[in-house]
């Protein structure tokens, strides 16, 4: 055995760390989508792990007396064999875990639904303020939903909270980045804020991104400004 360093090797170990990581990422998201897609890639990397002929050989130097040990023995594993029952407790845990991520989602959008239409009702009668307290409820429940930051935002601005309609447009934005009302509350809140060259950038980002809606956008931003001129002029 050498002890020269084997760059290949270590290239190998480290894509499989990497590969790891993102399985492990995917397992922790809160996205039933991720989790599954983490679940199938933790599965077929379970699977190649029993057949590798690179763990053998990395298997056989933990020995300090670096004896060779009896690699078709630990390929020929009867299924009783602790390993192995190891990663079939290890995917049953994964799949319970994304289960119940799925059922606890499922009962927080029940409950996010319940408030945003709520929120709605209220926002339609124009009683801001309660529309304001229900989309907030509807957020605590799910916190990864664009159109309850979106609603939250219009109401803000109605109630001339522009600085945080502003941070909800933008969370909005996050989540869905070519949203049209996410950007058209994002460039309102700044107009309104007085920040005219960010509205006006983010007003041009908005054509860019909907091209076909370029006469509605104009029509918008025409709206407000308008509605903001006259109430100065009061």
């Amino acid at each position: 055995m050498t002890d020269e360093f084997d760059e290949e090797s270590w290239n190998s170990f480290m894509a499989r760390t990497d590969q790891a990581a993102k399985i492990i990422k995917g397992l922790a998201s809160s996205d039933i989508k991720k989790v599954k897609h983490s679940l199938k890639k933790a599965k077929e990397v379970l699977g190649r792990v029993k057949e590798s002929t690179e763990i053998k050989e990395e298997l056989s130097y933990v020995k300090a007396d670096r004896t060779v040990i009896n690699h078709n023995a630990l390929i020929e594993k009867k299924p009783e064999d602790p390993n192995t029952m190891t990663q079939e407790a290890f995917m049953k845990h994964v799949e319970k875990d994304a289960a119940e991520r799925a059922e606890q989602r499922r009962l927080d959008k029940i409950e996010s639904d319940r408030h945003m239409k709520e929120g709605n009702k209220a926002f339609r009668g124009e009683d801001y303020d309660k529309a304001l307290s229900c989309y907030n409820k509807a957020i605590d429940a799910l916190r990864d939903r664009s159109i309850l930051y979106l609603n939250r935002a219009l109401t803000l601005l109605k109630l001339g909270l522009c600085q945080r309609a502003l941070a909800d447009a933008e969370l909005a934005l996050r989540i869905s980045p070519n949203s049209l009302k996410g950007l058209m509350y994002k460039a309102e809140a700044h107009y309104k804020l007085g920040e005219y060259e960010k509205s006006d950038e983010t007003i041009l980002e908005a054509c860019e991104a909907h091209p076909n809606q370029v006469a509605l956008i104009k029509d918008l931003q025409q709206k407000w400004t308008d509605a903001l001129n006259v109430g100065k002029l009061k």
